[in-house]
């Protein structure tokens, strides 16, 4: 290729760019109705093309059906079980293919119909030939004929409709034409089946009747096919216009001449038209035009391997000698060879329909590769049931023959028959057209007559081998594929000439297919065109030459003047061009450059918000109480001196005193090592890089803003993710973001207006020494927060002995590490108990020092319970879900290594009671340990969807239930109901962990275990009167609980319903009752939070987390009614939700003053209510779920069955740090 070449295709690929833009934005704002009176016509027209097809696929079945009867082979003399002239009559139709696919260029020279109309009078005399045929060497003459002129009709004809056709149906249009193959096999079997049985005894008529048949087809389309349209592009070629122009309004935008379509199609027609060459007949020989570039050399490949799979995968031999195959494995009777041989028929026209339509919606590539691998395990089985059946006489094996030899060719119709030759007059391009089609006959024809010239042989000579040898070598075809086939679906034919530009066509074309996917669905929502096809990566050189660094390419100029571009006439790019000449007006022809596009890139904005959040937080760490306007006054030298001064001040005395503040901000993550995935990357799956996150504390007093679990990420949704299944609280946000995009942006909008909080982090003592007011030693304030534990905490998972614990405090003489963490946690959490919002960074920070890695090397029961105390509760309330996951993780191998997972085998009867009593103690605290840390996991992977990790296995744990110790032991009873209750819980977690969802009988069945549950629970665990104090908050986390697994349990249902799962399979009344059901659970999550919850701390962390959860189904409720532009749902309904809703807000608002500073629960929902309020009433569109085509679960357009659950949902970060799990 030149240099000037070169830069002409470069500049056709850069300005082809902007046309495919401008082609998926026209079919998602503009997109003709394909009910339209135009294509009806369409649709007319093209049935009778079909008929080209019929007329091939009667022949090809007509000769396996006639070559079973017996008047047919005593006629010519020919063995029942085929012999060489059997081979040479199924060849020569090959052979007469090959021939008629050297004269395929014709179709360029006079037209593509006329070139039907010739094909098909030539049939209608073949036929005649052959029905008269009095000998063998005449009835081979007449089938020659037959197939040269049945090539010529059967090539143009697809050709005439792939360039007729809109490229948004092409594949399912021009797909149909050779599933009508399987019509010709129908009408042939049936026509030979009937004579057979009623005329057999008439002499020849049986299969000379059948013969005379082959007429009807042909002869139909002689009659009309000159009253038809000529082909568009081919009317552009003769410098038609006009016509062109009527037809393409026609048919592609059922007469609308002014439609963008229109205008878009002619000029890509025109830019390719005018620099092709238009075969005649000098150029029959001249095939330059097949080898003369890269990409020409890329679609011979492509348009030669795929003629050959067409004919050699196998189908042949199963097409033209399932008589010989089934008396292969023993069915000799001649009307039951033809009744299968019928119903392979119909079968095989059945599955190539509806893969006509999958060719358009799954695409090319996915369909022939899927295709393929089903037919090599057909292939195998038939092979192995086949051996069967030789070797041992099983007659089962032969009847799993039959079916999977049927199911094999069922396979093949619905990958490989619509698409031939669909496929391969699609991969070249308008130039290379008619050679290429001709290319594809006479490989076609090879193939075909190699496969049915050896078949019989083989079959004689090696018997089932032969499948053994096919199904190997559709395993060939199907790795090539993957390897090299290009993406044709939904590209214009002028399209599909820039993607073979690439220097990997078969890579571009699927990113390419992916972004005119994303460019669509973008076009709907009313978002403009979210993202462009990438073709900026194009590189084309010489073969030899090695890659240039890509240099800035200069700023594209329009192909059109100003003046032809108002007129909308053709420009030829001159400087004057030759209409501004015509018309006089040269000094006004001028061209316009575009204006460069200065928009950066996502990733080049990520990076440098990483950048920028990294700088950040090295300012922050270096200069923790000085604004940023100050610093940058400032010179070196001051910056120097402000941090040394800085580091001299600061000493192990003032690590709490004058400890940073903490900026908690709904806006900037504190993450610094924070990285950014891309969802686009691997088809929306995950990206290259592993899933990460950082939760650490290297500074304690600097607790995380957001977690990837528990909330929103308000400001940045390209954060690193912990893996999370359908039961977390990013599925329900997800779906209602997908639902109203517009809630997403107003919540990031309105987080920038939230004030940073500023927290002090002094030691617990620091009292403003200016007061003059005694100070209380730090014992007093200790005993104040383990008096808090006990009185929050301690009853919800009791694996403390209180009178043992505090007299251990009390006599301060233990100080192994074990106990100093456990009595440092206690503090910790009492501190937060007690509602003191730094006091426990200071018990922390302590804490960690005794709970490191080195800890976990001693085994004991302390050490053990403060992990519990870590895990379960701190570092949720830190907002560190996943620190607390693997560390609970910890605590379980620590737990098992200690044996608490089983009871000891003996009994000890002390006679002693006050030592029996403390053997007690210590077996039943054990046992409390146990169930505790079960509890505690439990609780906290409720919403995330991973697995259990065999947290409880019956048949190798049998730690017994929690005792009383004394009568009113109320926290045994506590622990006992929690136990029970995560048994439950449990399983369903496990359930939900599960890649495939969970049915209606499941969910009904755990939950009416749950409500037996419930309804056997203590009255001091459900009723508020005559409760002791102490178990308040344990029995208000277990009905918040309670609800909230419930709630879990019927929410998947409704994401079900939220993801379009109507669209595709009509919605029941009992799946209609199950997200009903859902509503009404988180009503009634609602009213129970509103009417128990207690004013302290520790109550409001955890009813504020479960009250959230709860809104978020009302929220989405009304965000699916104002998506699906219907009143079914009725206003009472919707009255309902906001009542909900409201009440909700509200509670917040009481909950307030007991509420983290930092946590913006309330003003999350407000501003989702607001955002989906507006949807509802009408004064922002929200789109629907069906939008684009894309189904979350059992998506349509995509081969996506493999994916987990969590790349559904873990494109929206849960961050801001709203509340923990517990």
């Amino acid at each position: 290729m030149s240099k000037t070449m070169e830069d002409a295709t470069l500049k056709e690929v850069e300005n082809m760019e902007e046309v495919i833009e401008n082609y998926a934005t026209i079919m998602a704002t503009h997109k003709p109705n394909p009910r339209g009176p135009g294509y009806i016509k369409l649709y007319i027209l093209s049935a009778v093309v079909f008929l080209c097809s019929t007329m091939n696929g009667f022949d090809s079945s007509l000769m396996g059906s006639i070559n079973a009867l017996p008047n047919y082979i005593g006629y010519f003399g020919l063995p029942e079980n085929g012999n060489a002239s059997t081979g040479i009559v199924f060849a020569i139709f090959q052979v007469g293919q090959m021939c008629g696919a050297l004269f395929i260029w014709m179709a360029d020279w006079y037209g593509r119909t006329w070139h039907i109309f010739f094909g098909c009078l030539g049939v209608c005399i073949g036929t005649i030939v052959t029905a008269f045929a009095s000998n063998l060497p005449t009835f081979i003459a007449g089938r020659f004929i037959l197939s040269f002129f049945a090539t010529c009709a059967h090539t143009a004809a697809p050709l005439y409709l792939v360039e007729l056709a809109p490229p948004a149906y092409r594949g399912t249009i021009a797909g149909m034409y050779n599933t009508f193959y399987n019509v010709g096999s129908v009408f042939s079997t049936s026509a030979v089946y009937a004579c057979h049985k009623y005329l057999a005894d008439q002499g020849n008529l049986d299969w000379r009747i059948p013969l005379w048949l082959q007429i009807v087809c042909p002869g139909l389309v002689c009659l009309v096919i000159k009253f038809y349209p000529e082909s568009p592009r081919w009317l552009m070629s003769k410098d038609r216009h006009d016509e062109a122009k009527a037809i393409i309004a026609t048919y592609h935008t059922n007469g609308d001449a002014d439609h963008p379509l229109v205008s878009l199609q002619m000029g890509e027609i025109l830019a390719t038209v005018d620099v092709d060459h238009q075969a005649t007949w000098k150029d029959l020989f001249d095939l330059r035009v097949l080898v003369e570039s890269r990409s020409s050399r890329y679609r011979l490949m492509l348009n030669i391997a795929f003629s050959w799979f067409g004919q050699f995968s196998g189908n042949n031999i199963v097409s033209y000698y399932l008589p010989i195959m089934l008396s292969g494995i023993g069915i000799t009777d001649t009307n039951m060879k033809l009744i299968l041989n019928i119903v392979y028929a119909v079968v095989g026209w059945v599955s190539s329909i509806i893969g006509s339509r999958l060719h358009d919606v799954v695409g090319r590539r996915k369909m022939l590769i899927t295709s393929t691998a089903g037919m090599a395990i057909c292939l195998s089985i038939v092979a192995a049931c086949s051996a069967g059946y030789t070797e041992y006489g099983n007659t089962t094996a032969s009847t799993v023959s039959i079916v999977f030899i049927f199911l094999f060719g069922a396979t093949f119709a619905c990958g490989y028959t619509p698409m031939q030759p669909i496929y391969p007059a699609e991969v070249v391009s308008n130039k290379m057209r008619a050679k290429g089609m001709g290319t594809f006959k006479l490989t076609a024809g090879a193939a075909g007559f190699l496969n049915t010239f050896v078949g019989p042989i083989a079959l004689s000579s090696i018997g089932y081998w032969f499948y053994v040898f096919f199904a190997f070598w559709d395993t060939f075809e199907m790795t090539f594929m993957y390897f090299f086939f290009v993406e044709t679906k939904g590209f214009t034919l002028e399209e599909l000439d820039v993607i073979f530009e690439a220097k990997n066509p078969r890579k571009v074309s699927v990113k390419a297919a992916k972004a005119r996917k994303r460019i669509i669905v973008a076009g709907r929502t009313g978002n403009g065109i979210a993202c462009s096809i990438m073709f900026h990566t194009f590189e084309i050189r010489h073969p030899g030459e090695p890659a240039t660094p890509r240099l800035q390419p200069p700023r594209k100029v329009n192909k059109s003047c100003s003046e032809c571009t108002r007129r909308k006439v053709k420009c030829d790019g001159g400087n004057p061009c030759t209409s501004c000449q015509y018309y006089q007006i040269s000094e006004a022809c001028a061209y316009r450059q575009r204006t460069r596009r200065q928009a950066a890139s996502r990733s080049a904005f990520e990076k440098a918000t990483e950048t920028l959040h990294r700088q950040a937080g090295v300012l922050r760490l270096l200069f923790p109480n000085c604004p940023l306007e100050e610093l940058v006054e400032k010179d070196r030298s001051e910056l120097i001196l402000l941090l040394s001064h800085d580091s001299t001040e600061d000493g192990p005395s003032q690590l709490y005193s004058d400890a940073p503040p903490v900026a908690i901000s709904p806006i900037i993550s504190s993450h610094l090592e924070d990285s950014h995935d891309s969802p686009e990357d691997s088809d929306r799956g995950e990206s290259g890089e592993e899933r990460c996150w950082d939760e650490s504390a290297q500074n304690p007093a600097m607790m995380a803003a957001s977690d990837d679990i528990n909330a929103i990420s308000l400001a940045s949704d390209r954060h690193r993710r912990s893996y999370l299944g359908i039961c977390s609280v990013s599925a329900v946000l997800r779906a209602l973001f997908r639902l109203c995009p517009a809630a997403k942006d107003r919540i990031v909008e309105q987080s920038k207006t939230w004030p940073e909080v500023q927290q002090e982090v002094n030691r617990p003592s620091a009292l403003n020494p200016h007061l003059g007011l005694p100070v209380p030693s730090d014992s007093l304030r200790e005993q104040r927060y383990i008096g808090f534990y006990f009185e929050n905490i301690h009853a919800i998972t009791p694996f403390l002995h209180e009178e043992y614990f505090r007299a251990t405090f009390a006599a301060g003489d233990r100080q192994t590490p074990a106990w100093l963490g456990l009595y440092n946690m206690v503090l910790t959490v009492g501190s937060i108990a007690s509602g003191s919002d730094t006091a426990h960074i200071y018990y922390y920070d302590r804490a960690r020092s005794y709970l490191d890695l080195d800890s976990l090397g001693s085994g004991n029961l302390e050490t053990l319970q403060a992990l519990c105390l870590l895990g379960g509760y701190y570092l949720h309330y830190r907002n560190s879900p996943n620190m607390a996951y693997a560390i609970l993780g910890a605590a379980q191998r620590l737990a098992i290594a200690l044996g608490l997972h089983r009871e000891s085998p003996t009994r000890v009867d002390h006679q002693d009671p006050d030592i029996g009593q403390r053997h007690a103690v210590r077996l039943e605290s054990r046992r409390r340990t146990w169930w505790s840390l079960y509890c505690l996991d439990t609780w906290a992977s409720m919403t995330l969807g991973r697995p259990t990790c065999g947290r409880w296995d019956s048949s190798t744990m049998n730690t017994l239930l929690p005792t009383a110790l004394y009568p009113d032991d109320h926290f045994a009873a506590s622990l006992r109901a929690s136990t029970q209750f995560c048994h439950i819980s449990n399983r369903l977690q496990h359930r939900f962990a599960q890649s495939t969802r969970i049915d209606i009988s499941e969910a009904q069945s755990l939950d009416h275990e749950l409500q037996e549950w419930y309804s056997t629970l203590s009255p001091i665990l459900k009723e508020t009167m005559n409760s002791p104090p102490r178990i308040t908050v344990a029995r208000e986390f277990l009905r918040n609980r309670y609800h909230n697994v419930r709630l879990m349990l019927y929410r998947c249902f409704l994401l079900y319903k939220a993801y379009g799962d109507s669209d595709r399979h009509s919605t029941g009344q009992a799946e209609q009752q199950m997200a009903d059901l859902c509503r009404a659970i988180a009503a009634e999550a609602i009213d129970a939070i509103a009417l128990h919850w207690v004013p302290n701390r520790t109550q409001v962390w955890n009813s504020a987390w479960y009250l959230f959860q709860a809104c978020m189904v009302p929220l989405l409720s009304i965000a699916m009614a104002a998506s699906s532009n219907v009143g079914a749902l009725g206003s009472d309904n919707l009255m309902s939700w906001h009542s909900s809703l409201n009440k909700a807000l509200e509670i917040f608002a009481e909950m307030r003053p007991w509420m983290r500073a930092s946590d913006r629960a309330p003003d999350i929902v407000t501003v989702l209510f607001q955002a989906i309020s507006q949807g509802a009433e009408g004064t922002e569109r929200t789109p629907s779920v069906i939008d684009g085509g894309s189904h979350l679960f059992g998506w349509a357009d995509e081969l996506l069955t493999d994916m987990d659950w969590s790349m559904l949902f873990n494109d929206e970060n849960v961050s801001p740090g709203v509340f923990s799990l517990t």
